[in-house]
């Protein structure tokens, strides 16, 4: 590849064609200061920050938009260039509204971050001050003692809440604060002379369409001047500096890597990691931007309950609820046998949680089971690991189909769909309901019993496949479809199939049947699109570690309830009958409906609030990072190690870390997986398929959706963010 010479500041450096000078002073650790530059947007040349002098050029140039070229000479900081930087600085603090440092904090003779403190101490604001009471004057005799007796705690609280919240929350990452102090920069030179615009929704310069937004606070992390700033939920807008912590998303599969921001005990918001280039590339949907510090709302559970004789829940000792389960459980496992006992586990935990949480159900001698789970696979056409484990297979197919995924369900997903849409993929979506997949391409909306529409198409494609080489049960497949008509429509995605060269096909798991999944499979055996690299399926888990919690053998549905006399849940909340238990036990960050019932309630730690790790949808091991510390005394690990001692079990270290070696010794999937890597596959010897006559009637089922958290979450950022009940 051709390579150009030039030289920036002095040293020797080189470029491709078509690189611009900010790009190879970049790579060269040239420092240029930028305002309006983002890897992730197009170049637009803006602020003007990153101008410099270029030999034999009589202009200032732009380094962002300037293209290299051979024997180049770039200077960086020349009087001329400092002096324009200044200016176009002073320029836009002129009309900077607004304080970046409160005076509380300013004027402090010990540099107190008196607004800091006075903003986390309460989340309302009130304006009417208390009264402060008095000494009376035989209680100051004799003494030094002053005659106000000054606050308590409430009331120091409610003083607090006056406060103007006056300063930018966002000082501590402002790059015009920091540049501005850099070059020294003197606004009110030019301060009257810059008229300041007036805060208005019409911005005759940027077009807004709440339609199209996603809420993915994309816009705020890239703004430079805090012009876009997040509306915290709960708190203050206060400049606070902030602890960051670089953490797993917790809620859908995407596993995005994000920095969890907190001061003290409070969580004050998570951004996406600054990382382009692997798994969500900057990226968050609005749970994880906008409801990360949620889970502080609302009353937590902070101790446990036991529901006494006259049937209602009161607080209890740590020891009283750990010893009611451990011998309440044994002792119906002692009367009615060994299932007796069941143990529903959450998605939503950590590898190292699930497998304290399955140690724990081997002493209790119960089975475990998710409400989320689905029947295991018995319809599967390919036998062997098949499914394409690399999220951004999404971007570089030709042609998609999407068939039962939500967009909120996975906005990651969705964010590739629209990459691959705008590399010119062909995008069509089956969906249970109105998605919005028809503004990137076509979406057909079918009813849950609809599954013929799918016989319809492998009908089409058999009929017209380009390849006709043999495959198993090909006459058996045949004959299963000999009676379907075909639709306009099923023949314009099977037409479109076809054509294909790279195909993928998405596949939801909270609703895609069984039946459903062996009709997709058997088109993609008449195509011959199945590599499980770029061709194939990409399966997308329901949770943030739906993957991890199957491979660690929780893979039963709500079936095995039949005949069960006690029910241990762990983070689940699930919409079904819980009145027929001798015993309901539940564990969970908030009073969730299941825990209205239950006869023990034990409080959860979500995850900001612990270590360990959980698996994406790509089958890939990823780090969780304790954000603020634990509250409760008790984390969900020692829980479940506690409830094992009660009955002389010893579950071992309690430490993430250790917990997680002892699963890559135990489990083939995690043997020897390092974080960032995808887990092992299944051993088998080859990829084998047999096609699947068609069978069934349900297209769609939805699985419950069972995180009491991310549901609230869910529903009040809909109320916040798009004014929906």
């Amino acid at each position: 590849m051709k390579q150009y010479k030039l030289n920036i500041d002095g040293k020797e450096v080189t470029g491709i064609p078509s690189q611009t000078i900010l790009d190879v002073a970049r790579e060269n650790g040239i420092d240029i200061p930028t305002l309006c530059y983002n890897e992730c947007l197009e170049i637009f040349g803006s602020c003007g920050l990153c101008i410099v002098e270029v030999a034999g050029n009589p202009k200032i140039l732009k380094s962002c938009t300037t293209e290299i070229s051979e024997n180049m000479a770039v200077i960086t900081r020349t009087p001329r260039v400092i002096e324009s930087r200044k200016t176009k600085l002073e320029l836009l603090l002129s009309k900077h509204v607004g304080d970046c440092v409160v005076p509380c904090k300013s004027a402090c003779p010990g540099t107190t971050d008196c607004q800091g403190y006075v903003g986390l101490l309460e989340r309302m604001k009130t304006n009417k001050r208390p009264a402060m009471a008095h000494r009376s004057p035989d209680e100051r005799r004799g003494n030094f003692l002053k005659i106000v007796a000054g606050y308590n705690p409430q009331e120091a609280m409610e003083e607090g809440n006056r406060c103007l919240e006056c300063g930018c929350q966002d000082y501590f990452e402002c790059k015009l604060v920091a540049y501005a102090n850099e070059y020294e920069v003197k606004p009110e030179r030019f301060r009257g002379r810059n008229p300041v615009a007036k805060i208005q929704d019409d911005q005759l310069f940027v077009i807004r369409d709440n339609s199209k937004c996603i809420s993915c606070g994309m816009c705020i992390a890239v703004c430079p001047t805090s012009a876009l700033r997040e509306g915290l939920t709960g708190l203050k807008p206060m400049p606070l500096n902030t602890d960051k912590t670089v953490s797993t998303c917790g809620y859908c599969s995407a596993g995005c890597q994000i920095v969890i921001e907190s001061k003290g005990d409070t969580l004050i918001k998570a951004v996406p990691k600054e990382n382009y280039d692997e798994f969500n590339q900057g990226v968050m949907c609005d749970r994880g931007r906008f409801g990360t510090n949620l889970v502080q709302w609302g009353d937590r559970l902070a101790a446990p309950l036991i529901r006494n004789r006259q049937g209602e829940l009161e607080e209890a000792t740590w020891y009283d609820a750990l010893v009611t389960i451990a011998k309440k459980s044994q002792s119906i496992a002692v009367r009615y046998g060994n299932e007796a006992v069941k143990m529903g586990i959450s998605p939503r935990y950590t590898n190292e949680e699930i497998y304290t949480f399955t140690q724990l159900a081997e002493v209790l001698q119960a089975e475990t089971f998710s409400f989320s789970n689905r029947k295991a696979r018995e319809t599967a056409v390919f036998k062997g690991d098949y499914q394409i484990r690399d999220m951004n297979a999404i971007v570089s197919a030709d042609t998609i189909l999407v068939l039962g995924l939500m967009p909120m369900d996975n906005p990651i997903v969705r964010y590739k769909l629209i990459q691959a849409k705008g590399a010119g993929a062909t995008i069509m979506a089956i969906s249970p309901q109105e998605s919005g997949y028809d503004k990137i391409g076509r979406e057909f909306v079918l009813k849950h019993d609809q599954l013929p529409f799918l016989g319809e198409i492998t009908r089409y494609v058999l009929e017209n496949r380009m390849k006709k080489t043999e495959l198993s049960n090909l006459e058996l497949l045949k004959a299963s479809l000999s009676d379907f008509d075909i639709s306009e429509e099923a023949q314009a995605i099977g037409k479109e199939l076809i054509r294909a060269e790279n195909m993928v096909i998405v596949i939801g798991d909270k609703y895609v049947t069984d039946e459903a999944v062996a009709m997709i499979e058997n088109l993609l055996a008449l195509l011959d699109q199945v590599d499980g690299i770029r061709k194939g399926i990409f399966r997308v888990a329901v949770k943030n570690n739906s993957v991890g919690l199957s491979a660690l053998g929780v893979t039963k549905t709500p079936a095995v309830l039949k005949g069960a006399r006690a029910l241990l849940l762990f983070g689940e909340d699930p919409n079904v009958d819980l009145s027929g238990y001798d015993f309901l036990m539940v564990q969970d960050t908030h009073i969730t409906d299941a825990a209205q019932k239950a006869d023990v309630v034990l409080p959860a730690l979500a995850f900001p609030e612990v270590e360990g790790t959980f698996v994406n949808t790509e089958g890939r091991f990823l780090k969780v990072q304790r954000a603020i510390d634990n509250k409760l005394g008790f984390d969900n690990i020692k829980i479940a190690q506690d409830i094992a001692y009660i009955l002389s079990s010893d579950l071992g270290s309690a430490k993430p870390s250790e917990i997680s070696k002892i699963i890559s010794e135990k489990n083939n999937s995690f043997k020897n997986i390092d974080i960032g890597e995808v887990l092992n596959s299944p051993e088998t010897e080859t990829v084998n398929l047999e096609l699947k006559p068609y069978f069934g009637e349900n297209l769609f089922t939805e699985s419950q959706d069972t995180d009491y958290l991310m549901n609230v979450i869910q529903s009040a950022l809909k109320q916040i963010l798009y004014h929906k009940s």
